[in-house]
């Protein structure tokens, strides 16, 4: 039986490549990532901007923003079900295994594989929702996390919003 999570973040600020959500998954449980979104809100200046998702291997990012597990600030993780257990992943600030974490100071020297490279715009946001088999998947243990980017900094650098849904599976 599957368990779903999404970790969402705060209004946050781009200055270089930032890893915006990172989530490494504990040595038990695996992870399906079924749903990310990134937006900008409080401008009206249109910009074109890179995002990828995928697989960032160690040295990982580090400085994330430790998710708050469960309460009502930012950057959260929240369970879908109330009926479902807690997520087994926490809150981190170094991609250790079963933590997440936002908003990268550094992004960390390790190899980023990614599976996802596109553009949006940032008036309109960026969505992504893949078809069915085309989910990214990490094996429990895995050492590797996944991760949502923005490789370069984009011209409006503030109130940037990232989320990541993903199973427990």
């Amino acid at each position: 039986m599957t368990h779903t999570y999404t970790i969402s973040t705060g209004a946050v600020s781009i200055a270089a490549a930032t890893t915006l959500v990172c989530i490494r998954p504990n040595t038990t449980t695996p992870i399906k990532v079924i749903r990310c979104t990134l937006s900008q809100r409080g401008t009206a200046t249109s910009e074109q901007v890179r995002v990828q998702l995928g697989r960032k291997a160690s040295a990982f990012a580090t400085g994330l923003t430790s998710v708050n597990v469960g309460g009502g600030t930012q950057p959260l993780l929240a369970q879908h079900n109330e009926n479902d257990p807690a997520s087994s992943i926490t809150g981190g600030t170094s991609a250790a295994a079963g933590t997440a974490g936002t908003a990268s100071t550094s992004e960390g020297a390790g190899d980023f594989t990614p599976v996802v490279d596109d553009a949006f715009n940032n008036l309109t946001g960026f969505v992504w929702v893949p078809a069915p088999g085309e989910e990214i998947v990490f094996a429990p243990a895995s050492s590797e996390a996944f991760v949502v980017r923005v490789p370069t900094a984009p011209t409006g650098t503030t109130n940037w919003h990232a989320s990541v849904t993903f199973e427990e599976i």
